[in-house]
């Protein structure tokens, strides 16, 4: 078997970020859906925001950059986010 290219997905249904090396955890690859989206229903509480969601396609379209750990989110014609 020949693996060609390894993507982790810091953000659920953000872009994939391809890496050279995956350091494997008990819950997957490291970084690997980490972080999501969530919007706060008023019936169902805090519900999960995905690019298959109702005027929500967009999503792939944001970037994510890790740095040391770190999440930052860009998306066109947005400023850049950055979370600590």
């Amino acid at each position: 078997m020949h693996v060609k290219a390894c993507y982790i997905y810091p953000l659920k249904s953000g872009q994939g970020l391809p890496v050279r090396e995956m350091t494997l955890t008990s819950k997957g690859p490291a970084f690997d859906r980490l972080w999501m989206i969530a919007r706060d229903d008023p019936k169902n509480g805090l519900t999960l925001v995905s690019q298959r969601d109702k005027g929500c396609g967009k999503m792939a379209l944001i970037e994510p950059i890790l740095q040391k750990g770190q999440l930052s989110l860009n998306a066109p014609g947005m400023p850049t986010l950055f979370f600590r």
